[in-house]
């Protein structure tokens, strides 16, 4: 098959190094430490005729559902605790909540799917892989995936109420139509697409608000932190290249990673005060938390430094929201292993990770 070859050809040698710190590639040293261990093998043995299997999951690009559920859950342990100060943290089980990250998912599933089948948009401007090229899959079936998840995922959210749906169909114009259709918009334009993240950001925030029941007069002064620390990640991830950026192409400079980091940096500064102001630990916390990888990245302005700086701060950002939503965790973890074994076992490099460089 063509995606066969596309692989073959495109594998690192063994002794090649890592220069690219999007993807973690595997080389000599790396596999030493990536070799499956008793259980991994066993994995192995067991899905290995699977992971050609996965590649239709991973059309959805569950790594990126990690700040998707998170950004979520904010709205909603927000709405919980507005309602119930004394709530320290959300672990009943509730269906509703359930049915809520179902049609998130399936939402922002089918907004990916619309950007990957779109001619020079994010997959070949900025570099990011599509399973429709790696895996082979066919376009018109990823179409029928879209409107099926999209359909589905706006019914799931409806006990959310009218705001959860409006909330829904606004996330997928916003990811969908005007970010994966409208690349000419957006491209060489930072500032655009972070606007762009951010309206993304309020509309997963007031999904999850819409299904805690709080009233929604009271929302704004305490969604505003959230968007705020949403989007200074949006800044950074707006010059992030992707792993596979042309190699025609001039990646970021000095001048335009300083400026994306200073606004970032604001915006986390705005952040940590604002929650501050609203007796609202959880995004103060995360906020100030943030600061001093803002503070290395704008000293050194280097690319692995912005990368540092977005992924760390987004795990911070699930670890506090998930402490008053705990069982956040448990898709977060689950997505977080299976995706590191899928790409590993199916394309040979180690992705997600926290590793930025490799010696």
């Amino acid at each position: 098959m063509k995606w066969v070859e596309r692989m073959h050809l495109n594998r690192p040698s063994r002794n090649s190094t890592i220069t690219d710190p999007y993807i973690f590639t595997m080389t000599n040293s790396t596999r030493a430490q990536t070799e499956p261990g008793s259980l991994g093998r066993l994995l192995d043995r067991l899905l290995g005729r699977f992971y050609s299997r996965l590649d239709w999951l991973f059309l959805l690009r569950p790594v990126v559902l990690i700040p998707i559920w998170a950004a979520t859950a904010a709205g909603l342990g927000v709405g919980h605790w507005l309602s119930r100060s004394s709530l320290f943290w959300h672990v009943a089980w509730d269906w509703r909540i359930f049915l809520l990250f179902i049609g998130v998912t399936l939402i922002t599933g089918a907004a990916f799917i619309w950007i990957q089948l779109q001619v020079g948009g994010e997959t070949e401007i900025k570099g990011y892989p599509s399973m429709l090229e790696e895996g082979g899959l066919s376009p018109a079936k990823a179409r029928r995936l879209l409107w099926i998840a999209l359909g589905l995922g706006l019914v799931l959210v409806l006990p959310g109420g009218w705001l959860a749906f409006l909330a829904g169909v606004a996330l997928f114009l916003i990811w969908g139509l005007l970010y994966g259709s409208t690349h000419f918009l957006w491209k060489g334009r930072p500032a655009v697409e972070t606007i762009i993240h951010a309206l993304a950001g309020v509309a997963l925030f007031y999904l999850g608000w819409a299904v805690s029941g709080a009233p929604l007069e009271t929302s704004l002064n305490l969604a505003a932190p959230y968007v705020l620390a949403f989007t200074s990640v949006a800044a950074l991830t707006a010059i992030m290249p992707g792993p596979r950026y042309p190699k025609d192409k001039a990646r970021p400079g000095n001048t335009t990673i300083s400026i994306a980091l200073a606004a970032a940096a604001l915006m986390a500064v705005a952040a940590t005060v604002w929650g501050y102001r609203n007796g609202d630990p959880v995004i103060s916390t995360t906020a100030v938390l943030t600061l001093p990888f803002y503070a290395v990245a704008l000293f050194y302005r280097r690319e692995i430094d912005v990368v540092r700086t977005s992924r760390y701060s987004v795990l911070i950002f699930v670890i506090f929201v998930g402490a008053r939503y705990p069982l956040l965790f448990i898709p977060v973890i689950i997505t977080f292993y299976l995706s590191r074994y899928y790409y590993r076992r199916r394309f040979g490099f180690v992705h997600p990770a926290f590793h930025v460089e490799h010696d």
